[in-house]
This record gives structure tokens, sequence and C-alpha cells, in this order.
């Protein structure tokens, strides 16, 4: 009912490799992921690198949701925002906001904190982003989704800066909450053959 350490681990444990790339930051013209099954090699998955680390375990998530429930029709499944409404893509996203934030974990972690079961205001919703490492946007959507916060709460949290809020907290924000630069991406630097 915690949080996934390592999306990666999981993964590695069930036989998927995972793959990161610079793909580009613009989710309109690129994909955030995608699954393929190959004949010889197996289960693979790719990852956006272009995107903030939140949004990446999220995909990486989502991924590993194609993985393990639509591997069986589809040899390769490509997530991107043209596929929104897909049934696929919807269950995938449900899979993944679950798997990285459970609900039942999500109301432990609250009456620990002493807020919920109502949540109306920003830090709690930071604390929840920080222990279960998930990007603010997929804190809020778990939250809604639980009916933990309401809509218009929902649209009213949408508005605040989590990076500075999560400062005056007393979190530091480190570089991995940002998209990598391929410039300092390993990656770029010793490329995979």
């Amino acid at each position: 009912q915690g949080p996934v350490a390592d999306v990666d681990s999981v993964s590695a444990a069930l036989g998927i490799t995972v793959f990161r790339a610079h793909l580009g930051n613009d989710l309109n013209s690129t994909i955030s992921g995608a699954f393929y099954k190959h004949p010889a090699l197996g289960f693979a998955v790719i990852i956006n690198l272009d995107m903030t680390r939140g949004r990446r375990r999220f995909t990486a998530a989502h991924e590993l949701a194609h993985a393990l429930l639509h591997s069986a029709n589809d040899a390769i499944v490509v997530s991107d925002s043209g596929r929104r409404g897909d049934q696929r893509e919807t269950y995938a996203d449900a899979f993944a906001g679950e798997f990285l934030m459970p609900e039942e974990g999500i109301r432990r972690a609250l009456e620990s904190l002493g807020a919920g079961p109502k949540v109306e205001d920003i830090e709690p919703v930071i604390h929840l982003q920080r222990m279960f490492n998930v990007s603010y946007i997929t804190a809020l959507v778990r939250l809604r989704q639980a009916n933990i916060i309401t809509t218009a709460a929902l649209h009213k949290l949408r508005t605040h800066p989590p990076l500075i809020t999560a400062a005056r907290m007393g979190y530091h924000p480190d570089d991995s909450e940002w998209p990598v630069p391929p410039q300092n991406s390993v990656l770029a630097r010793y490329p995979l053959k």
C-alpha cells in the first residue's frame, strides 16, 4: 500500500526491458512511451527522457500495464496524445495511477499526516506527491479519482506552483524534477550500441 521504490526493478523482475531515449518534449508531436513484444527478445518498453521524472515514472507504470494486460493481443502499443480515449490507454492510465499511488495507501498516509478525509490545501498534496514519488499532477488526479478532493479543489490546486511550495515546506527540489537536457544525459554521452 506504500510507494513503489523502483518501477524498473519491478519491470526487470517480470522480464520487461526498459529503454530510455530523448524523443522530444512536445508530446503533441512525439510519444511519452511505447511497449513492444519482440518475437525473439521478449517484452520491452521505451520511455521518453525529455519529460519530468514524475511523468517518466508514470509512463513506465503505464507501459508495464500494456505489457501485463495487452501483450496477448498487441505486439506494439504506442502511448501518445492522439490515443486519448482509447480503452487500452484509459485502463493503462488507471493501472499506473493505482500502482504508483494506491488509494488505501493514500488514505493511510493522509491519516498519518493528520489530514483528510477531504483535502483542500496544497501542503498535504505535496507531502503525498513526495511520499509516493509521483508528479504533482499525478497526485492531484489520484486524489480526485479517490474522491478526496472535489473538482473545484482540483482546479484550484492546479494553479499552485508545486516546486515553490515544496521548497517553502523544506523539500529540496533536485535536477530529477526537470526533463533531462540531452547534453547532460549519460545516454547522449555514452550511447548504447
